[in-house]
């Protein structure tokens, strides 16, 4: 180990005998000399884990918390936590770790499909974990103007946000509490002030949100983090009512990828989708299809300064 990584012993031996150990980083993106931490627990490969990586300021947070028994504690609560999400196949690899405040955070933008995690954690008086956790699942699409309504909207200023809640399904799982799902989308215009590559396009956001509190023994904690199963039962059902996951290849089948030309949008469907969605409202449409672009201009004006920067609720 580098000199300017160097823990003291204690710190070391406090380290492996949890199974924990400062290493040089063999992730693809690392560069020489940089270091990491992992987990010594192999993984279904026979790997080492890769949990976070090591600069001198996080090392010394390191060397200052396993003097602490129960600031000790919680980091090795946590790195179960990083540990979980870089095995389970649905949770995201690209993880922030608060190494002051103990919690998880993750989104992978490589691979959107990963559900993204917020995850704080704390030991109750009785000896149990308790977990408050955020799941996230999103994804975008740049559509161009002449793709929707047959362009008849391009002169048309769009801010709208739709803000939904689900069934709440989640209250039914053992030691669960204070569950919701809200699933949010936005659609806006983008006029000549934008970027250059922005002007010409709408954008479309869809965002599943959903959150929990779980308490499991310490027993189960550390079984289910060690085999990837700790959030396998929520993570089931999110992705079953995730608006996002089943609606993902249509929203990507909207988007304008510029490594893609020739790429056609079926724009009777997006305008459909749009339509269903209250994205656009049905009786403005019906002024464009029936000629009447001016009547329809003045009323989504109308309607969108009355409606920016607010969340309409169905």
């Amino acid at each position: 180990m580098k000199e300017k990584y160097k823990l003291s012993e204690i710190a070391e031996k406090r380290l492996e005998e949890s199974n924990l150990k400062i290493n040089q980083d063999n992730s693809k993106l690392s560069r020489i000399g940089e270091m990491a931490l992992y987990s010594t627990v192999p993984d279904k490969n026979g790997e080492e884990v890769r949990l976070d990586s090591i600069n001198s300021d996080k090392l010394n947070k390191i060397e200052k918390i396993v003097q602490d028994d129960k600031l000790f504690e919680n980091f090795k609560r946590e790195m179960n936590l990083a540990r979980l999400c870089n095995i389970n196949d649905r949770l995201p690899r690209m993880l922030s770790l608060g190494h002051d405040d103990f919690h998880v955070f993750g989104v992978d933008l490589i691979d959107r499909d990963r559900v993204g995690v917020l995850i704080k954690h704390e030991e109750t008086e009785d000896n149990n974990i308790k977990l408050d956790v955020n799941f996230t699942n999103y994804e975008y699409a740049l559509i161009k103007k002449d793709n929707v309504c047959d362009g008849r909207l391009n002169d048309i200023d769009f801010d709208k946000k739709i803000v939904f809640e689900e069934y709440n399904y989640l209250k039914h799982f053992e030691n669960i509490e204070n569950s919701k799902h809200i699933v949010t989308q936005k659609f806006k215009s983008y006029d000549e002030s934008s970027d250059s590559y922005l002007q010409g396009h709408f954008r479309l956001d869809v965002d599943d949100f959903a959150s929990f509190s779980k308490v499991v023994s310490k027993e189960d904690f550390e079984k289910q983090c060690l085999d990837g199963t700790l959030f396998d039962h929520e993570l089931d059902s999110f992705l079953e009512n995730s608006f996002v996951a089943e609606h993902r290849d249509l929203i990507n089948s909207f988007h304008e990828d510029w490594q893609k030309p020739n790429k056609k949008v079926n724009c009777h469907v997006l305008d459909e989708f749009l339509l269903e969605q209250d994205l656009i409202d049905n009786d403005l449409y019906r002024n464009v299809v029936n000629g009447k672009e001016q009547a329809f201009i003045n009323a989504v004006n109308s309607v969108t300064s009355k409606e920016q920067d607010k969340g309409m609720e169905r």
